[in-house]
């Protein structure tokens, strides 16, 4: 299994509270098409983290991912 991390970085503004934040996470190379891996979906509702959330698969490849997110 393997258990690689890897830091994005980004920075959303202009959430309110409560509101859920959906994003996509997408595989893009040149040996098949651009494949959907699935979804990260949060309710932004306190501040504070790191809150963590997993994955929606939206495959059969089994992969589990795993994303970490803090709220300022």
């Amino acid at each position: 299994m393997d258990k690689s991390e890897g830091a994005v970085g980004a920075e959303i503004k202009n959430i309110k509270s409560d509101e859920v934040l959906s994003l996509e996470l997408w595989d893009y190379d040149y040996m098949s098409r651009n494949d959907k891996l699935g979804l990260f979906t949060m309710l932004v509702n306190e501040k504070g983290g790191p809150f963590r959330t997993d994955m929606l698969a939206q495959n059969d490849h089994g992969a589990k991912y795993s994303l970490e997110w803090e709220v300022r």
